[in-house]
């Protein structure tokens, strides 16, 4: 690529019309030719990094497509294959006319697949506007445009600019091609005007729903789970309480038998022993009764509440 580089060279110093990068007039047009002949002669004596300097100086005060060519030639020497990338990607942009565009495209191209060897790949950001800051994974990367040389495999992005929406994306580096994006900046929606305060109401008139004031939610409550343990000891006290009675009867009807007529020992002993035990449960079916119904009541008021 000298050959190439010392056409371009050539041509960006000649003073013709339409040739010259830096055929603007005046005093920063000559400090620009100053520093882009200076930064030739560095190049061809193979002085790649003090050459990189003459012509970033040289593009900062008049920028051309030729010098970003120079730029990445110069890192392309120096093995900095991320920095190549990124000033053939400026060339491009600022020629979109070269008629060495095809070669230039190719030489990127093997310098993605060289970096993609190395385990990494060129990511390219540009927004519109520009400036926007630019993380990586949650790591500041800096404004765009940028280019940043990142692992392969997939990345969170998040692009920041004062007065626009945050931006984020997910990308996936390949080892064999870079990764170019132009993103759109969406301006940031504004704040929602406040509504204006209801007019005051009279002095005398209470404050209600129907004044600004939301009205309480009605709860719901399911008819079929109403009070259900309510139900189910009421239930309870309620068999209870019969069949207390029940036995409370029969061992009525066993006293009265015993009192009525004369029985031998053994009979005797029998209408006893059954009507004890007959009030026996009776009273036990008493206190059950007695104890659900107390537990209804308190369930009542307690189901009442939740």
């Amino acid at each position: 690529m000298r050959a190439l580089l010392a056409a371009l060279l050539l041509a960006a110093a000649a003073p013709a019309a339409g040739q010259d990068p830096l055929a603007a007039a005046g005093e920063a047009t000559a400090q620009a030719k100053a520093h882009f002949r200076r930064g030739t002669e560095l190049y061809r004596a193979a002085r790649y990094r003090p050459a990189i300097a003459e012509f970033e100086a040289a593009w900062r005060l008049r920028p051309h497509g030729a010098i970003q060519y120079n730029l990445g030639q110069c890192h392309e020497r120096l093995g900095e294959l991320g920095p190549a990338l990124a000033a053939y990607r400026a060339y491009l942009k600022a020629a979109p006319e070269a008629q060495d565009r095809r070669a230039v495209e190719a030489l990127m191209a093997a310098l993605a697949a060289r970096l993609g060897a190395r385990g990494v790949q060129q990511l390219f950001v540009e927004s519109a506007p520009p400036g926007a800051e630019v993380s990586v994974d949650a790591l500041p990367r800096g404004p765009t445009p940028l280019a940043a040389e990142l692992p392969l495999g997939a990345h969170r992005l998040l692009l920041e600019k004062p007065g626009f929406a945050p931006l984020r994306r997910e990308v996936v580096l390949a080892p064999d091609r870079t990764l170019e994006l132009s993103l759109p900046l969406a301006p940031e929606a504004p704040l929602a005007r406040r509504a204006p305060d209801l007019a005051p109401a009279a002095a005398a008139a209470p404050l209600s729903a129907g004044a600004g004031l939301a009205a309480p939610p009605e709860v719901k409550v399911s008819a079929g789970g109403a009070r259900r343990y309510t139900w189910v000891a009421a239930g309870v006290a309620g068999a209870a309480l019969v069949a207390g009675i029940a036995y409370g009867l029969a061992a009525r009807s066993a006293s009265a038998e015993l009192r009525s007529s004369e029985h031998t020992g053994a009979t005797a002993q029998q209408l006893a022993a059954d009507a004890a035990a007959r009030a026996r449960n009776a009273n036990v079916l008493y206190g059950v009764a007695a104890a659900a119904g107390a537990a209804g009541v308190t369930l009542f008021f307690l189901e009442g509440t939740f």
